[in-house]
């Protein structure tokens, strides 16, 4: 009972593991955002005119 329990676990794990490509993907796709968002806080922090047109307020 115990060793069907478990090749039925193993069998279940290999079907959800991600392949390499959708790996690849999410990396790309979460180290873009970050880098877009220290874009963002850098030019928000050192241009006066970028964070006057989002605060409403000079730096």
């Amino acid at each position: 009972m115990k060793d069907k329990i478990n090749t039925l676990v193993a069998e279940q794990l290999d079907e959800l593991e991600p392949s390499n490509q959708q790996v690849v993907m999410m990396g790309s796709i979460l180290i873009g955002l970050n880098l877009l968002l220290m874009v963002c806080v850098s030019l928000y922090w050192t241009n006066p005119s970028i964070h006057q047109y989002l605060s409403g307020r000079p730096l």
